[in-house]
């Protein structure tokens, strides 16, 4: 929706904010459209700055950006929706914000891409953060890898497509292929190989959980085992896509919070 040729505001998602100088902010926002968007609040590191209370990520609101003739905008105003306080009410919550935060951040994707992102991380956003957060993120993770192309067939053998039967799959170490024992012997026999061994129905679960609601997400049976195998496949397969996303996952992955 535009106001003049030189403002243009958008509905979006308050990413970040970082220092711009002494005086400004850079506000990072996500669009559902436009993907990353970035705009120059001026002065909102002084005291009494009008902007500065509305620029606490994450967010969601109107923005309105008023173009000239630097490549980056100025933020003229703000109307927030929702603060989305509770994301910052405790220390999990705080991690997996900034976990969806940086998966959107680090996006380089086409108009439908955007907004399948962004459309999955307001129902993250939107959901209750203080009800199983670490389920939640794990439903996005695995939504986010099937929309980015990088989730399938883990249900079954990646050599002979036969589907898993024994409790535990062999993995190679980076998560990307699983195979059964028949397979594995008849390829390896007795040779040292590295691989992981992964819960059959964690894998199992992987197919759920890319079809449930992030608002459902409580209701999925994830322990510390299940959730750990989640950040670990989501940082196995977005680290060449998303490294700093990857980066904001990692400490989750055996966090003490899991067990």
């Amino acid at each position: 929706m535009s106001r003049s040729p030189n403002l243009h505001t958008y509905d979006a998602i308050l990413v970040r904010t970082s220092p711009w100088g002494e005086r400004d902010r850079l506000a990072v926002l996500f669009e559902a459209n436009r993907g990353i968007l970035r705009a120059r609040a001026i002065s909102a590191l002084e005291p009494g700055s009008k902007l500065a209370p509305y620029l606490v990520a994450p967010a969601i609101g109107r923005f309105t950006l008023a173009r000239g003739r630097s490549p980056i905008p100025v933020l003229a105003s703000v109307e927030l929706a929702d603060r989305l306080a509770g994301w910052r009410a405790d220390g999990i919550s705080i991690r997996v914000a900034g976990v969806a935060l940086a998966v959107l951040e680090g996006l380089d994707a086409p108009e439908e891409t955007n907004r399948l992102f962004f459309q999955l991380a307001m129902d993250l956003l939107l959901s209750n953060p203080s009800a199983h957060p670490l389920s939640a993120l794990a439903v996005f993770l695995v939504q986010a890898l099937g929309i980015l192309g990088l989730l399938g067939g883990e249900a079954n053998c990646s050599l002979c497509g036969t589907a898993f039967t024994a409790d535990r799959v062999a993995a190679a170490p980076d998560l990307r292929t699983f195979i059964c024992a028949e397979c594995f012997n008849r390829l390896y026999g007795k040779a040292e190989v590295s691989v992981i061994l992964v819960n059959r129905e964690h894998l199992e679960l992987l197919s759920l959980m890319a079809l449930t609601p992030l608002a459902d997400s409580g209701r999925l049976e994830m322990d510390g085992d299940a959730l750990s195998f989640v950040f670990s496949l989501a940082c196995a397969r977005l680290d060449n896509t998303l490294p700093a996303a990857v980066s904001a996952l990692l400490p989750l992955t055996a966090a003490p919070c899991l067990a």
